[in-house]
């Protein structure tokens, strides 16, 4: 066996083999990939008789989710976590009834957990909050440690693509030996019996005293907390009866299966409406001999929750924030969760197969309602009130048999708009039935026709013409594709942008909206509450916000509408970035307007442009420097033109890996989305003489036909590197890369440069790649004339419609940032501007800064994508033509 030392932790290596002899070398095999292992935990920091709080590992790589994989401790050796499969990794319960100590996993975390992991607390990591119910059921369950008990733990790490690796076990823990107190004999040594009884009176006594003191707080409390309800009710109103019964508890998003034993298991009491006076005390209704878990448990302190000041919102969330995120979940917690009303109709026996989710089901107050009789006129649907009663229907990803049911549900209810909130298939999970038809299909007796799709870079649209009995209805339907199957989106800016586009269809249109994820509680519920609260800012004019309010009277109609503290966190971060950035969208037809608002100045002397621009850095995210882990090695700096920009990991085109040359998959530059595609440009910086060869290795490897230079080589002082060649039909080699001139073509202030590239000296492997230089555009600055910016622009569109394959635009300044981000911005405004006629360049340039954040580095330059977008406007001879023109465009490409 060889083992291969000194090697980094949490690393993937790539080995490849061959076979050399007297007779000569053998080609190499097939190179293999495998993680090393990572930094074990450290050794638990705090223990208890039941609990050990380890010290976690936060991986530096852009991981998903992470398992916290616990075994008990009974041999000296145990196995290298690397050694066991994902399938092998049991429950809690099943590691409790195995005769020999099984690895189970306790927990899965994101990076918004935390660092500090308590195992053994009772948290169930489907529904991660310490006062949330216990589940008995296969779920994965952190449950309580063994008395006097050595324990160790270890993570597994997973990253994109389904990659995953594991730490090394954490040092040996042992929980606190169960401490009990032994009755004192009669006589006790040294002393008579006499005293000894003394004593246990006086114990006994204090004992007694204190448990009736408790039971009087406590039964004062409770009438307290009872009158209060019944006089008042802070935020919304809620008149439905609380069902006996509490339902099954919440799974997270992956909810289990419908035809899971517990969900379709069903209380003996269904049906039953009583109501309940419901003692509100901190208790545990899991009972470990039943396994009953159809219970809520609530907090013993009643907290207030009112509408918070739209002034006040800012602060309100900063001190929400504190303490990683305490008072968030607490309000999380104060949620009715569960069964809160009558279900029954849902859980009928021939309504249970048509419920993705057995704990996901309507109730019978708010179901959304078919024609036909009781075995026919079910849905997993339940309407929500938002700027009308009924405005949104929020729904179960359809299933393979609810499909036709869904259409029907679309006719009958007159559903202009679908919002699409999950993928079809997530970590290899079926989350959504596909529902619609490539070009026509017949749903039942629904004909449902596909007219039109759109690709944008986090979403995609579709438009259907619907007809039964010879009626017809258009529907359109909001894709977003971009939810991450564990978590939160990482920027509100990308929802924002995705609501702003479904808001500006549906709002012409009469009729309830759709919303659905997989189970329809969890993302629909984040996406509703966000459009309710932004139509209650914008529309209604309110001057509170009250999102605790919108969730719990949600919850009323819909079981755990916002299933975790994660998206009930991510709502109020939306809602602030709302506010902080601003009303910036503008019709097309009024920028010129806008413009001459912005040149006015104020008595400071700034112009509007000015002040937006100051508030658009103040909301800029900066780069973790963690996330940035290639781009800062020593090795690589001398790559980076600059020393403050850099790619993060997870955003920059990584280089095949150059045999014996180390880092030599790294080049300073980024992928930023375009309107119409995700990963549409490619930005960089110049070239530097060491990196002309990386340059043209990145260009063929990620299949770029446009290259966009925005800089001259000599600028003031600064001299750049001359990195093609000058002389037609003559190759010239950089480094493996094969280039030569094919034609020069100069326009005015911009030049055009096609050349033959291959990744070989044969020019045949080669392809066309132009090369679109603008030769005036200052440092820092802007250019003299903007309606330079709409040529280059259709340099762009006929290059990249010409082009073989439809890769990236790589987009060239000095440093990749200023120039190149400006040029972006007004490239993704343009095409928006094609589409739905209105820009909002302050959440465009936002966006694009997510990937750098010295895209658009001026007041001017955020001055010119105004600009720019008109002088566009100008360009044609009608309005009306936008819209054929961005068919033309997207269909060229989008690929």
């Amino acid at each position: 066996m060889l083992v291969i030392a000194s090697l980094n932790a949490s690393t993937k290596y790539y080995v490849r083999v061959l076979a050399s002899t007297k007779v000569g070398r053998g080609p190499y095999s097939e190179s293999r990939g495998k993680f090393t292992n990572g930094k074990q935990p450290e050794m638990a920091i705090n223990g208890t008789e039941s609990t050990l709080t380890f010290p976690l590992q936060i991986p530096s790589h852009n991981f998903t989710h992470f398992y916290v994989v616990a075994l008990k401790l009974i041999y000296s050796q145990h196995r290298s976590p690397a050694s066991y499969e994902n399938n092998v990794l049991v429950t809690y319960a099943e590691a409790e009834q195995s005769a020999d100590p099984k690895p189970y996993i306790a927990a899965i975390l994101t990076s918004k957990d935390g660092n500090m992991f308590i195992l053994g607390d009772g948290r169930n990591t489907s529904n991660p909050t310490s006062r949330r119910r216990r589940s008995t059921s296969s779920d994965y369950y952190n449950g309580p440690l063994e008395p006097g008990t050595s324990y160790s733990i270890f993570q597994r790490i997973f990253i994109n693509k389904g990659d995953y690796y594991s730490t090394d076990w954490s040092l040996a823990s042992k929980t606190v030996h169960d401490v009990t107190i032994s009755p004192v004999p009669p006589n006790g040594p040294g002393g008579s019996g006499g005293n000894s009884g003394n004593i246990g009176t006086i114990v006994g006594a204090i004992v007694g005293v204190c448990v009736l003191l408790i039971l009087v707080i406590l039964a004062i409390i409770m009438f307290r907390r009872r009158k209060g309800k019944q006089h008042s009710e802070p935020g919304y109103q809620h008149q439905e009866e609380v069902d006996k019964r509490s339902g099954p508890p919440v799974m997270n998003d992956a909810f289990c299966d419908s035809n899971d034993s517990l969900d379709v298991k069903q209380n003996a009491n269904d049906g039953d409406d009583t109501v309940d006076d419901r003692v509100e005390v901190e208790v545990n209704n899991t009972d470990p001999e039943t396994g009953d878990v159809y219970a809520n448990k609530e907090s013993i302190a009643a907290r207030v929750h009112n509408p918070i000041p739209v002034e006040e919102f800012n602060d309100h969330v900063n001190n929400q924030r504190k303490n990683n995120n305490k008072e968030f979940k607490l309000d999380f917690e104060d949620l009715p969760t569960g069964r809160i009303s009558n279900w029954d109709i849902a859980k009928q026996s021939f309504n249970i197969p048509k419920n993705r989710y057995g704990n996901a089901v309507t109730y019978n107050h708010s179901r959304v309602i078919l024609s036909g009789n009781e075995k026919t006129d079910y849905i997993n649907a339940s309407f929500i009130d938002g700027l009308a009663e009924k405005y949104y229907i929020a729904t179960q990803g359809p299933k393979p048999k609810t499909v036709n049911d869904f259409w029907r549900m679309i006719f009958e209810h007159k559903c202009p708009t679908i919002v699409m909130l999950t993928t079809l298939k997530e970590m290899g999970k079926t989350k959504c039935e596909k529902y619609w038809p490539e070009e026509s299909g017949m749903y039942g007796d629904i004909k449902v026709t596909s007219t039109k799709t759109k690709t944008f870079a986090d979403y995609v649209t579709r438009t259907f013409i619907v007809e039964k009995g010879g009626e017809q209805r258009g529907v359109q339907q909001f894709h977003f594709m971009s939810w991450p199957d564990y978590g939160v989106p990482l920027y509100p800016t990308q929802i924002l942008t995705f609501r702003r586009h479904f808001k500006s269809f549906h709002e012409t249109k009469t009729g309830p909206a759709v919303i659905h994820c997989s189970a329809g509680v969890g993302r629909s519920g984040v996406f509703i509450a966000v459009d309710k609260i932004l139509d209650g800012l914008d529309k209604e004019k309110k001057d509170s916000i009250d999102i605790f309010g919108f969730v719990k009277d949600m919850r009323t109609k819909r079981v755990n509408m916002v299933q975790t503290p994660d998206q009930y966190v991510f709502i109020h971060d939306t809602i602030v970035d709302h506010l902080n950035c601003g009303a910036n969208e503008v019709e097309a037809t009024q920028i010129t307007f806008e413009i001459k608002n912005l040149l006015k100045r104020n008595d400071k002397g700034e112009t509007g442009f000015d002040e937006k621009f100051k508030r658009l850095n103040t909301v800029t995210p900066q780069l973790v420097k963690e996330k940035c882990e290639a781009a800062l090695l020593d090795e690589n700096k001398k790559k980076n033109r600059k020393a403050e920009i850099y790619p993060t990991e997870s955003g920059r085109p990584y280089l095949k890996h150059i045999e014996n040359v180390e880092n030599s998959d790294y080049i300073n530059a980024c992928y930023v989305d375009g309107y119409l595609g995700k990963s549409y440009f490619i930005a960089t910086q110049t070239p530097l003489q060491e990196t002309i060869n990386d340059f043209w290795r990145m260009v063929l490897q990620h299949k770029s036909s446009t290259i966009v230079m925005l800089n001259q080589l000599r600028e003031g002082d600064e001299e750049y590197p001359m990195f093609w060649p000058t002389k037609r039909a003559t190759p010239q080699s950089f480094g493996p890369s094969t280039v030569m001139l094919d034609s020069f073509v100069k326009k005015e202030n911009i030049v055009i440069r096609k050349f033959v590239v291959s990744p070989s000296v044969d020019l045949k492997e080669g392809r066309m790649v132009r090369l679109i230089q603008y030769m005036t555009w200052p440092d820092h600055g802007v250019p003299k004339d903007v309606d330079d910016i709409v040529k280059i622009l259709s340099e762009v569109e006929e290059s990249q419609r010409a082009a073989e394959k439809k890769g990236p635009v790589t987009v060239i300044c000095s440093d990749g940032a200023g120039r190149s981000g400006t040029y972006i911005a007004i490239s993704n405004l343009v095409d928006r501007v094609k589409v739905v006629q209105v820009i909002d360049v302050f959440q465009c340039v936002k966006l694009i800064r997510t990937k750098r954040p010295q895209f658009v580095e001026t007041a001017a330059q955020f001055k010119l994508c105004y600009d720019a977008v008109t002088s566009v406007l100008r360009s044609f001879n009608e309005y009306s033509n936008f819209e054929s023109e961005v068919q033309n465009y997207s269909t060229s490409f989008v690929g």
